[in-house]
């Protein structure tokens, strides 16, 4: 008995510590007022073309941290499995029942299958998605829109195989995609699929005013294309007044997202901002001498990468150096004399507010009662 009681005690304490890993693996903190919401909007199961039955989605996000996710099984040209019966709301309700008091959001969408143009759109929040079950993608997405959906261009660099455009990984946007456009069926763009990036879809989502979104587009398993533990899969952060599916679709609508791939988070300056000082803290400011000690923080599970375009050098750093996940340290500034205040500049140069330019932050240093530490805080 005693053996069997240490036995349990040591599983549940590895249990305990793996458990609470996991759950800051993907911790983003809540911003000006919203919860900071982690989606996946695009995966497959085996009602498509995915190799997994539903419940190992909900089983996957639920590992990760996430938030809400979207089945989004094609619809159009679709590659069921003979096994399978033809029913394409089967995949979320077994979803929603796998998830059910679980506290992940489980939406039901589908992916609208055609060629280029238009290409594939995922639909969500849909009611009944076998009505969208049509080789007309005029009327499937007329009758997306009839029921409320919210229209997102997936991978658009994808081009069909037996199309006449070829596959050189650029973006085309059609006369097509411009009515679909005009009509409000491009409500959203994925600037990411999986491990691809669009630059293209990133610029147009700026220019035109459209929902960024990062999704997997998930078939396999999630650990068969995530192993690698420095890489995660791409996730749209949601901006919502409260964790409910009406105030995800709200968010969208109002464009508050963030794409998150990788090491990067990619998103418009109004919402990287308050990212940046939610994440990165400074405090107990002190002197040593005529050097200030800064204490910075990483407050996420999302390492920063800051390049120094302020006025002062650093002892312990050199003008470029990562703040990781979680990590905490003084940073020696060299102001040259002892400043009440002074401001700390960087470029963040993992988050991008366009195309080609990365956030710029300031924080704003004032001297404190705290004690200067001294030269053991270089070593």
């Amino acid at each position: 008995m005693k053996i069997l009681l240490i036995t349990l005690f040591i599983f549940l304490s590895v249990f305990s510590s793996y458990s609470q890993k996991q759950s800051k693996e993907k911790h983003i903190p809540d911003i000006l007022g919203y919860h900071t919401l982690k989606c996946d909007f695009h995966m497959h199961t085996i009602f498509s073309d995915g190799k997994v039955w539903p419940t190992v989605r909900v089983t996957e996000a639920l590992k990760e941290g996430l938030d809400a996710i979207a089945l989004t099984d094609h619809i159009g040209i679709s590659k069921r499995v003979k096994d399978v019966n033809k029913n394409l709301n089967r995949a979320y309700e077994i979803a929603v029942q796998e998830a059910e008091n679980s506290g992940l959001i489980v939406i039901k969408g589908a992916e609208l299958t055609y060629h280029s143009p238009p290409g594939h759109f995922n639909a969500l929040f849909l009611r009944d998605a076998q009505k969208l079950d049509t080789t007309d993608f005029w009327y499937a997405f007329e009758e997306a829109k009839k029921q409320g959906a919210f229209l997102i261009w997936n991978h658009s660099i994808w081009k069909a195989p037996d199309s006449t455009f070829i596959q050189n990984g650029i973006a085309e946007w059609t006369n097509t995609h411009t009515k679909l456009f005009n009509k409000g069926m491009i409500m959203g763009m994925e600037v990411v699929n999986g491990q691809k990036y669009c630059i293209e879809a990133h610029q147009w989502c700026l220019e035109k005013n459209i929902t960024m979104f990062g999704n997997s587009d998930i078939h396999q398993p999630i650990t068969f294309d995530y192993q690698d533990k420095n890489r995660t899969r791409p996730l749209t952060l949601v901006f919502a007044k409260e964790k409910t599916e009406s105030a995800i679709k709200e968010a969208l609508l109002q464009k508050r997202t963030v794409v998150w791939f990788n090491n990067s988070l990619i998103g418009k300056e109004e919402f990287l901002t308050p990212l940046l000082h939610s994440i990165v803290s400074v405090s107990d400011v002190a002197y040593y001498e005529d050097v200030a000690e800064v204490r910075l923080k990483n407050n996420s599970a999302f390492d920063m990468i800051l390049a120094n375009i302020g006025d002062y050098s650093f002892i312990n750093r050199t003008r470029i150096f990562t703040l990781k996940a979680g990590e905490e340290f003084i940073l020696g500034v060299k102001t040259g004399e002892q400043l009440n205040k002074f401001k700390l500049k960087f470029k963040i140069l993992n988050l991008l507010v366009s195309t080609e330019q990365s956030l710029i932050g300031e924080f704003e240093c004032k001297l404190g009662n705290k004690k200067a530490v001294g030269r053991k805080a270089y070593k």
